[in-house]
């Protein structure tokens, strides 16, 4: 179902203002909340392969073990990319402080890795918010809204 105006309008206020919460444990459900209309978005090659991996498939994420991942189908059934979090100023939105998901330990092939990068944002409400693309700046790195709930 495609994210009406309105709730980008809110993911973007969140983004902005709300503190930054740590990052918590566990296991999380991750939804597509909706494409940006950015270049990247639009991209040829990355606008089907992020359709796939993240519209057409469950997904989520992995905070429960040492190297934290990304879980495609079911958790625990297919997993990869593996990351990194550090606190910092985010790649894609001027003055809000996210988590930047790091992929350099991903066992992936270096050149896959090197396209890797996404941004997530916990609330103090116990959800989390993020933005997934690739590693570009502004314009063709953000491509989508993500939300996560814990599972």
């Amino acid at each position: 179902m495609p994210a009406t105006a309105a709730a980008h309008a809110v993911l973007e206020r969140l983004w902005r203002d709300a503190p930054l919460a740590p990052l918590p444990t566990g296991t999380w459900r991750g939804r597509h909340a909706g494409w940006l209309s950015t270049r990247g978005a639009r991209h040829p090659l990355w606008r089907p392969l992020s359709t796939v991996m993240f519209v057409w498939t469950r997904f989520g994420l992995d905070l429960s073990t040492p190297e934290p991942c990304w879980w495609f189908v079911a958790p625990g059934k297919l997993t990869g990319g593996e990351f990194t979090v550090t606190e910092g100023p985010s790649r894609w939105r001027p003055g809000a402080t996210v988590l930047r998901l790091d992929y350099g330990a991903a066992r992936a092939p270096a050149a896959i890795r090197s396209r890797l990068y996404d941004e997530l944002k916990p609330l103090d409400d116990g959800r989390i918010i993020g933005l997934g693309g690739i590693n570009a700046g502004p314009g063709d790195g953000d491509h989508f809204w993500m939300t996560f709930e814990r599972m």
